[in-house]
């Protein structure tokens, strides 16, 4: 059923735009990857696979949403087109379903993440994520406001006639499969906002684990871990032969953790073992750079 939303409604609420809510999400689950945060990883991708799946009105709305933000076009005509389409989608959701999962998911949010910056964090394209948002409302309000609705509309003209690069195609990934989504996400985020952090051999890690996820293929990430394996085992034994003064206790850590990479079985690829990797791949960097010195 398809309600309408009235003038109180109209000021934008940056906790009930779809859009923001999915980067909010993103950009604490790519915050806590970084930090090796298991635990808030876990909590913030059970939010986001509970509320972003496929038969959740939310999740449509950001399909909508992501739609509109990801589109580009050279013709004003299509773009007009695109937004009359989108129009006639956005007023057939099930509107007091769709209010109705926004304050379950803010409240989930706010009760099981407890972060007090989590709707603070600064999202690009601010204004464009707010003016999708005001113009649903709009076309959705049994009292449209005219003036800006036409407002809205020439802003995302002009937005759709941007060109611009999209790093993923939402419509490629599968639609049952939200893990694949949250970490071709991740990807992205984290190479974007982590790049000064992460090593580029940490980023492909988690590209290519990605890449598996979407298309049920481990070949190719296996391979890559494989290698990466030979590469750690060869520098620990160059260190160890090389360390003359042969500090007992990085001597010790180095053993467990070369016992640890011996052990990897890398027929299941999951997140533990990512993380495990990503940390491995750390360590091989910090060996080359100590025997440089």
């Amino acid at each position: 059923m398809m309600t309408t939303t009235n003038n109180n409604n109209r000021k934008h609420r940056k906790k009930r735009n779809t859009g923001l809510l999915y980067e909010f999400l993103i950009r604490y689950i790519s915050n806590a990857l970084v930090e090796n945060n298991d635990k808030n990883i876990k909590k913030a991708v059970k939010i986001f696979k509970k509320f972003f799946k496929k038969d959740k009105e939310l999740y449509k709305e950001f399909r909508l949403f992501n739609s509109l933000y990801k589109t580009a076009t050279e013709k004003e005509s299509v773009a007009s087109s695109i937004l009359s389409e989108a129009k006639r989608y956005s007023n057939s959701f099930d509107l007091e379903k769709l209010d109705r999962e926004k304050s379950l998911l803010i409240r989930e949010i706010n009760h099981n993440l407890n972060d007090e910056e989590f709707f603070s964090r600064r999202v690009p394209d601010y204004k464009t994520h707010a003016t999708i948002q005001n113009l649903f409302n709009e076309w959705r309000s049994n009292s449209m406001d005219l003036s800006k609705v036409a407002e809205y509309e020439q802003f995302l003209t002009e937005w759709l006639m941007t060109p611009r690069e999209d790093k993923y195609d939402l419509e490629k990934l599968k639609d049952n499969n939200i893990d694949a989504l949250v970490l071709r996400l991740m990807s992205e985020k984290v190479n974007d906002k982590y790049s000064k952090l992460l090593n580029e051999e940490q980023k492909e890690i988690i590209k290519n684990y990605a890449f598996s996820i979407e298309n049920d293929e481990n070949g190719k990430l296996r391979e890559s871990l494989v290698k990466i394996k030979e590469e750690i085992l060869s520098n620990i034994k160059e260190y160890v032969n090389n360390d003359k003064e042969k500090n007992q206790y990085i001597l010790e850590k180095l053993n467990k953790t070369e016992e640890m990479i011996l052990n990897e079985n890398l027929e299941v690829v999951d997140d533990e073992v990512i993380t495990r990797f990503l940390k491995y791949s750390q360590l091989k960097q910090e060996l080359i750079v100590e025997e440089k010195n």
